[in-house]
């Protein structure tokens, strides 16, 4: 899921623009499970290089604060608004209260519509992504094989395993089988074992106490 984070280069609540994006990428990376968001930041809600890039599935638009003087605020709000209604599949997360009350909602106003059921306010985190959207952008369920991704045995093949238990690793991603993995970390194979420092591999021959 591609994800646009805009800030304005003021900061807020003690922090600069970069910490808040620091900020909201792992926000959103947490409420977003079990989909695994690219952010990228976006300099305005303006459709460009520096701006929403094409693909965007999300924006998060945290655009406040700005000092008087100038339509900042507004001139994105109003472009933020359109992107929206032209990519209706997508998800507009609005962070500042005053923004969205003084801006956005004006600028749904003026486009018509009281509300855009794919621009949310950012005040309930358990609403906050609609179950629409998350059931669109989760990723269905892969199937796994029923042999090892690593040592490419049956799962239920006596040499290498008596229970034939599958496990996803959580770093390269391949099922394997429980010879394949770490002795001290069920969750790593053995190919990612020494980048982590982890023990000696062992062979399926020792597991099984053959040798």
């Amino acid at each position: 899921m591609k994800v646009a984070i805009i800030v304005d280069c003021m900061g807020g609540g003690g922090q600069t623009d970069v910490e808040e994006v620091q900020m909201h990428k792992r926000r959103f990376t947490r409420l977003l499970r079990p989909i695994k968001p690219k952010f990228y930041r976006a300099y305005s809600a303006y459709s460009g290089e520096h701006g929403i890039q094409g693909n965007t599935d999300m924006v998060i638009f945290d655009y406040g604060g700005m000092l008087p003087g100038n339509d900042l605020m507004e001139s994105n709000s109003r472009e933020l608004v359109k992107w929206a209604m032209d990519h209706p599949s997508s998800l507009v997360v609005v962070v500042s209260s005053f923004t969205y009350q003084h801006a956005v909602v004006d600028e749904m106003k003026e486009a018509g519509f009281e509300s855009l059921p794919n621009v949310i306010y950012d005040d309930d985190e358990e609403k906050l992504i609609p179950s629409w959207f998350r059931e669109a952008s989760t990723p269905p369920e892969r199937k796994v094989s029923e042999f090892c991704q690593r040592c490419r045995r049956k799962f239920d093949d006596p040499l290498i395993s008596h229970t034939g238990q599958k496990t996803r690793c959580t770093e390269c991603g391949k099922v394997v089988c429980d010879g394949c993995l770490v002795r001290e970390n069920s969750e790593l194979c053995l190919d990612c074992a020494p980048r982590f420092n982890a023990v000696k591999p062992r062979t399926h021959l020792q597991k099984e106490g053959a040798v």
